[in-house]
């Protein structure tokens, strides 16, 4: 309905900006609403496995929008790995890029008001906006998810892939009949060498974990997506070897998330196939002191239904 919204604001309707205002404040609304009465508890207690809290993610998701954006317009940067928990949490508004975020948003409000009301010109680039903007707020914002996917930018840049087209489209008219049929070619050129390199990067569990960390050193996911791929790998051929290397990467995450269940269940697991007495001694004794915490994240839960299984 939303989307409906937008396409009636920037192509039928005579009073835009009431429409436009719409599309953005119904579901502002039905969140205060759900808030007051009552889901504001539900919310307080679903982020209390995060380490962030509402704010810092609202804060944060206004630079988070801008490099959507740039994915979109720079899809090489996606080639850099599959995890993005290495991004910095914003804290306050004093942060200068959460006010420098904050300012172009609201640069483009103004966009979006001039597109509307004048549709000639600057219509097409106000809608891919609004497009973008409405399929954000119906991926994540409130609720207490990662802080970015690059999954969660396919619908929304789909206003922006129009955009594209038809800037395309107008330039192959505008240009001489034996170079415009060249242009699609050098168009789709970059994108097909964007896209050998992530089918390369996906040929397996491994390859994809090894390349996430070449890129993303700083992730805790992706370091943990790679000690789980040897650790499959050395499942898969009963190697001793590879068992050992997937628990030096486990030693690593579990380090950097001393305080986190995951990597300790699964360094318990391979440490009784192993058989090493002395170290399952000293994670039992970690196991009890996370387990005192207070609240239990996700990737705790994980890790508990890890050692159950």
């Amino acid at each position: 309905m939303l989307l409906l919204l937008v396409v009636e604001a920037f192509c039928f309707a005579s009073r835009p900006v009431r429409i436009l205002v719409a599309a953005f404040a119904l579901p502002l609304a039905a969140v205060g609403g759900w808030m007051l009465g009552g889901g504001a508890s539900v919310l307080d207690a679903m982020y209390a496995g995060r380490d962030f809290d509402l704010v810092e993610r609202l804060l944060t998701q206004a630079r988070v929008l801008w490099m959507y954006l740039y994915w979109f317009f720079q899809p090489a940067a996606l080639t850099a790995g599959m995890h993005h928990d290495d991004i910095v949490i914003s804290r306050s508004m004093a942060d200068p890029w959460v006010l420098a975020a904050l300012v172009a948003w609201l640069l483009v409000c103004g966009l979006l008001v001039s597109g509307a009301v004048r549709r000639r010109g600057l219509g097409l680039p106000a809608f891919a906006f609004a497009w973008f903007l409405v399929l954000h707020l119906m991926e994540s914002t409130v609720v207490p998810l990662e802080i970015a996917f690059e999954h969660r930018n396919y619908g929304a840049g789909t206003g922006f892939a129009m955009r594209v087209a038809v800037f395309v489209f107008r330039v192959v008219d505008a240009l001489p009949r034996s170079l415009a049929s060249a242009l699609p070619v050098f168009v789709l050129a970059p994108l097909w060498v964007l896209l050998f390199m992530r089918a390369s990067a996906w040929e397996s569990p491994l390859t994809l974990a090894v390349f996430s960390v070449a890129e993303r050193p700083d992730s805790p996911r992706s370091r943990a997506d790679l000690a789980e791929a040897q650790f499959n790998l050395a499942l898969q051929r009963n190697d001793r070897e590879q068992a050992v290397a997937s628990r030096d990467a486990f030693d690593q995450v579990a380090a950097a998330q001393p305080d986190s269940l995951l990597p300790l269940a699964r360094l318990i697991e391979i440490d009784a196939i192993l058989g090493d007495d002395a170290r399952l001694a000293g994670h039992a004794e970690r196991f009890a002191s996370v387990l005192r915490k207070p609240t239990l994240t996700i990737q705790d839960t994980i890790g508990l239904n890890l050692l159950l299984d």
